[in-house]
């Protein structure tokens, strides 16, 4: 396809969500951003594969989500969520989603565009798919093990993230995971010794049993087990439970102790240490050695 071809197959955005944004060029200070294939979507917007041109030649690709900025609510999340990945982008780590800044188009201010480096590689929600009985168990602790190493991170600078799961895990190279999509997070960089509460914010199936119990959780805990259900997730190829509630009932079964050998025994060697993980009660829940170790570095 010829660079003028090319040019004329995008169309301006009309920037109706419903409608898509696959095929549309978006003028920004910097260069034209031509929309290409969809990655992902949900109540949060949507991702899209995406090429910065300068009108003869794309020169960089990037991951866009498109956030709607309609209502006071969007608005304010677009703000908050843009100004928690600006915190990160100075912090800079590499188990966090590179992150290049924001856009909101002066003809419709009614979107909001956040971009990223692209994923070449997919989610471990993709990487799961692709092995179709789960991701081998040792591969998957390495990467359950550089989670801990950005939740760690981004918990030293006083951010939570708040919708940890398989989704939001990127694989950026062979072996490599970055955590992604803030739109969730809480932050308290004043005080970090004040870990924020969350409310039921998240994916149900991922978070920890406190909220069913207490109506709330704190948000470091819920990293960590909705981190744990991510690496039990990828190895079983199946998330254990819809909730972590008494009412549900393989989870009742796991607290009481009569949950199926055979699932928990694709974990191998690592099932007891999840399992400890995966304590119901908060105060008695183990917290993975290799992110107190890192948290406590990151804090120095």
């Amino acid at each position: 396809m010829s660079t003028n071809q090319q040019q004329n197959s995008y169309e301006r955005p009309s920037f109706d969500l419903t409608s898509g944004f696959a095929g549309c060029l978006v003028e920004t200070p910097i260069g034209a951003v031509a929309l290409q294939a969809a990655l992902s979507s949900g109540s949060f917007g949507s991702v899209y594969q995406a090429e910065m041109t300068n009108g003869e030649e794309a020169f960089r690709c990037y991951a866009v989500k498109i956030v709607s900025r309609c209502s006071e609510h969007g608005a304010n999340a677009f703000a908050y969520e843009a100004e928690t990945l600006e915190w990160l982008r100075h912090a800079q780590h590499r188990r966090i989603v590179g992150y290049h800044g924001n856009y909101v188009p002066q003809e419709n201010p009614d979107f909001g565009l956040l971009f990223f480096d692209l994923a070449t590689f997919g989610s471990l929600e993709d990487l799961q798919a692709e092995f179709g009985i789960g991701i081998p168990v040792h591969r998957a602790w390495d990467y359950f093990q550089q989670i801990l190493d950005g939740l760690a991170f981004i918990h030293s600078e006083g951010i939570f993230h708040n919708d940890i799961k398989p989704a939001n895990i990127l694989c950026n190279r062979p072996g490599s995971v970055q955590i992604a999509d803030f739109g969730l997070a809480s932050h308290n960089h004043q005080d970090r010794s004040q870990i924020p509460m969350n409310f039921g914010e998240g994916t149900v199936s991922f978070q920890p049993p406190e909220i069913f119990t207490d109506g709330q959780f704190a948000a470091d805990c819920g990293d960590l087990w909705a981190a744990t259900i991510t690496f039990v997730t990828v190895v079983t190829n199946e998330v254990p439970w819809e909730a972590a509630s008494d009412e549900e009932e393989l989870f009742a079964e796991f607290k009481s102790g009569e949950f199926p050998e055979d699932y928990w025994d694709k974990l191998e060697e690592f099932k007891e240490e999840v399992l400890g993980f995966l304590e119901c009660d908060p105060d008695n829940r183990a917290i993975p050695r290799l992110y107190s170790d890192h948290l406590e570095i990151y804090l120095r």
